[in-house]
């Protein structure tokens, strides 16, 4: 009776997560009937390739990474990456080099947010620079990533 119950609740909780995955929040509207459009919108159409927070367009974007030494080859594969890809999305980047020192890093981040980026990819080797950079992105409203 237990292994039932228990694969009945693995078959419905797979069947929940497959609708969940394949529902969609298309913007399909029935003729006659009007999009509403938010006050925060506006009148403005929103693009696919549209930063959502920001309103700009991807192209016009600028993140900063940092990467804690280069020569490290899996540091600077994450740094190959970074690039890569926002050079495939045609995004600017600005990627700098921490040479392997800690107060480094919280000088580069604030080089990063003063140089104007919209967001920032943060490589963090130790653990007491995560609330530090964390308060640095906040008080200058500027969206962050840690790995």
């Amino acid at each position: 009776m237990r292994k039932k119950l228990l694969r009945l609740c693995a078959v419905l909780l797979v069947i929940c997560m497959a609708f969940t995955a394949c529902g969609s929040k298309g913007e399909d509207t029935k003729e006659g009937e009007s999009k509403k459009i938010t006050e925060e919108s506006g009148s403005k159409k929103e693009d696919k390739d549209t930063a959502v927070d920001t309103g700009k367009d991807i192209k016009d974007l600028k993140l900063g990474c940092n990467n804690f030494m280069k020569g490290i080859y899996s540091v600077d594969i994450l740094e190959n990456g970074f690039a890569e890809t926002c050079k495939a999305l045609g995004i600017d980047t600005m990627i700098v080099n921490d040479e392997g020192k800690v107060e480094k890093t919280v000088q580069n981040v604030d080089n990063m947010i003063s140089a104007g980026v919209d967001g920032i990819v943060f490589f963090g080797i130790s653990e007491t620079l995560f609330p530090v950079v964390s308060q640095k992105c906040q008080d200058a409203k500027i969206p962050f990533v840690c790995y």
